[in-house]
């Protein structure tokens, strides 16, 4: 199984005790799936796992080339310019929202070893707000927000805060689509972002706010 998931994803290692040790940690990886779906088989879970090409890495190696969000609570990024929520009176909430059921969200995206989470997420909640408010679920470009947002104080595959995406969003007035500005999973590239390629635009951080409610 491991030199299957070699083979698959191009791995190599630099020496007999790398590849020793990764073997190892594979093993480990594949009995903690084998063990969770096992327990989904006995409605523990609602969702099963599967190998993919981080079998062979500790939690903190995966969150180390992975994980990119950094909250910023010292003051050193843009203005702020958020909206108030004010809850609506006599409004009846349902006890949950499953946005999947409904059709407001895309399919699962593969980050790669770029840490920009922060870009993917604003891009999903601004999917998910276009959505309710036109019926329409469009792709969105993470890669878009990765070129485009290190003035606002993110860092391309280093890090970054969703606030700031948004309020990128809202300056420029569009984000383009998925199809138009492809995910690279870099940060090597100027902002290439085009009018003609637009998907959807955010007028405030209503639009986050609105996402956490339910």
């Amino acid at each position: 199984m491991q030199l299957l998931l070699q083979a698959s994803f191009n791995k190599t290692y630099n020496s007999f005790e790398e590849d020793r040790q990764r073997r190892e940690v594979f093993i480990e990886n594949r009995n903690k799936i084998a063990r969770f779906n096992q327990e989904y088989g006995d409605g523990r879970h609602t969702f099963v796992l599967k190998m993919n090409q981080y079998g062979d890495l500790l939690n903190h190696e995966f969150g180390r080339l992975i994980n990119g969000f950094n909250r910023t609570n010292d003051g050193t990024g843009p203005e702020r310019k958020n909206s108030a929520y004010i809850a609506a009176a006599n409004v009846a909430v349902p006890t949950h929202v499953d946005w999947r059921e409904v059709g407001a969200v895309s399919p699962v995206k593969r980050q790669g070893m770029c840490g920009a989470c922060y870009a993917f997420s604003a891009a999903g909640a601004i999917e998910g707000q276009t959505f309710r408010k036109t019926g329409r679920l469009v792709e969105l470009s993470p890669q878009n927000l990765i070129d485009c947002t290190k003035s606002y104080s993110n860092k391309g595959c280093a890090s970054g805060v969703m606030e700031y995406s948004y309020e990128y969003v809202r300056d420029n007035r569009g984000i383009d689509t998925e199809q138009f500005y492809p995910y690279e999973g870099t940060d090597a590239q100027e902002c290439r972002y085009r009018h003609d390629g637009y998907g959807a635009h955010v007028t405030g951080n209503k639009l986050e706010i609105i996402s956490n409610v339910w």
